[in-house]
């Protein structure tokens, strides 16, 4: 008879150094997982944006753990996982209305922000997530 083993799901740490940050947006705080070495200027950033009913890990890490080609891609950036409002782990249950399509894209310009990303961003987006990025993106067209 098989064993069942606890298996702990996560990204290989090829991708560099990686933490979490809570960073106070126009649409509350939210949870975003840096991924690389910040003090490397050479790389550009990368900002992914899930979909609706996702977080990070759940839309990005088959994506992250698929393989020496995916290493190789991801070690030409710092990534930015950005966790939209009530989607990060452990999230608790928002109160009001949910912020609007353009109130989730002024989110990327608060990380920006917050965590000083100065150089043009790559953004990866499924789902919602990529409708929250091409409303940054019109509005931001010299930054991405």
């Amino acid at each position: 008879m098989s064993e069942l083993k606890d298996v702990q799901l996560g990204f290989p740490a090829s991708c560099g150094p990686r933490s979490t940050l809570r960073v106070d947006t126009n649409c509350g705080p939210v949870s975003v997982t840096v991924v690389g070495d910040k003090s490397n200027t050479k790389l550009f950033p990368l900002v992914t944006l899930h979909d609706f009913a996702f977080d990070h890990l759940a839309q990005f890490q088959t994506f992250e753990n698929s393989g020496e080609e995916a290493a190789k891609f991801f070690a030409q950036f710092i990534t930015y996982h950005i966790d939209m409002p009530g989607c990060e782990e452990r999230a608790g249950d928002i109160t009001g209305a949910y912020p609007s399509m353009e109130d989730l894209a002024g989110i990327i310009a608060h990380v920006r922000t917050s965590l000083n990303i100065s150089k043009p961003m790559v953004l990866l987006a499924v789902g919602a997530g990529a409708n929250i990025a091409m409303r940054y993106m019109l509005k931001h067209t010299k930054l991405c």
